[in-house]
C-alpha cells in the first residue's frame, strides 16, 4: 500500500525501502535529509545535521530538470515592480511548451500585505518588497508548503536593492546563490543576499576572527554548518 512519506537509513549494509509518494526522509551518519521530485527538480536537502555513527554519508542535490531560469524574466519582474512602490507584487515563472514565461497574475498588493492566485506548472514565485528588508515572513512560510523555488526582491527603493531566494520542499527550506537558479548575470544594482552572507562567512573565518575563544567562533560554526555549497545539476 502507497503512503505518502517514506523513510531510509543510509546503512552500508542493512538499507531500508520504504518509499513515498511525495517525499522521504533520509538518514544518514551526517544528519537527516529530505528528498522529492517533481515534473521541474528533483532535490534532496539537508533538515538537520547531526552526527549518527555507523552511517553512510548523505549528499545535498538540487536537479533543475527544464534547466536554469532566463535572468532576463526576473529583470521584467523587477521593473514592473518598481513602477509601484506603494504595493507588493508577485509573479509565477512557469515552464510551458519548452521554455520558461513570466506571469503576473490576478492579485491584490498593500504596502506590506498580499494576496494572489496561483497558476499550474509554477516553478518558482517572485514578490516584492517594495521599501523594507527581503526576508521570508511566517505567512510566507505558511504558503510555500509545496516544492518550486521561491525569490524575494526587497529594497526596491534604493540602489543597491537586494534580492533572497531559495528551495521550498514540502516545509522545508534551502537558501540558494543566484547563479544556482538563474541563466544570466545579476542585474546591475542588485545584491544577492546569500553572496553576502558569504562575505561575513569568509571574514568569519579569518584567521583574527576564528582563532580559539575569538568572540565570532560560535556564530562562525552554525554559518558555515549551514551554509555548504550544494552542487546544482541542469538537465
Amino acid at each position: 500500500m502507497s503512503q505518502p512519506v517514506g523513510y531510509f537509513i543510509n546503512h552500508p549494509v542493512f538499507k531500508t525501502d520504504i518509499h513515498g509518494t511525495c517525499y522521504d526522509y533520509i538518514m544518514g551518519s551526517n544528519g537527516l535529509f529530505l528528498e522529492a521530485e517533481n515534473n521541474f527538480f528533483k532535490v534532496r536537502i539537508p533538515v538537520a545535521w547531526c552526527l549518527v555513527r555507523g552511517l553512510n554519508e548523505v549528499s545535498t542535490e538540487v536537479v533543475l530538470k527544464c534547466g536554469k531560469i532566463p535572468a532576463s524574466l526576473f529583470e521584467l519582474a523587477m521593473s514592473n515592480a518598481l513602477i509601484d512602490l506603494q504595493k507588493e507584487a508577485y509573479y509565477a515563472i512557469t515552464w510551458k511548451e519548452g521554455s520558461y514565461h513570466l506571469f503576473k497574475t490576478q492579485q491584490h498588493g498593500e504596502f506590506n500585505r498580499l494576496s494572489y492566485n496561483t497558476i499550474p506548472n509554477t516553478v518558482m514565485d517572485l514578490h516584492s518588497h517594495p521599501t523594507f528588508a527581503p526576508e521570508f515572513s511566517d505567512a510566507d512560510n505558511k504558503d510555500d508548503q509545496g516544492l518550486r523555488i521561491s525569490a524575494i526582491m526587497g529594497n526596491l527603493h534604493q540602489t543597491p536593492c537586494h534580492v533572497i531566494i531559495r528551495l521550498g520542499v514540502y516545509g522545508y527550506f534551502l537558501e540558494m546563490r543566484w547563479e544556482d537558479i538563474f541563466e544570466g548575470l545579476l542585474p546591475s544594482g542588485v545584491i544577492d543576499v546569500y553572496q553576502r552572507t558569504q562575505e561575513v562567512v569568509s571574514e568569519l573565518s579569518s584567521p583574527s576572527t576564528c582563532q580559539q575563544g575569538g568572540p565570532d567562533r560560535g556564530r562562525w560554526n552554525w554559518l558555515t554548518r549551514f551554509r555548504k555549497p550544494v552542487p546544482i545539476v541542469n538537465r
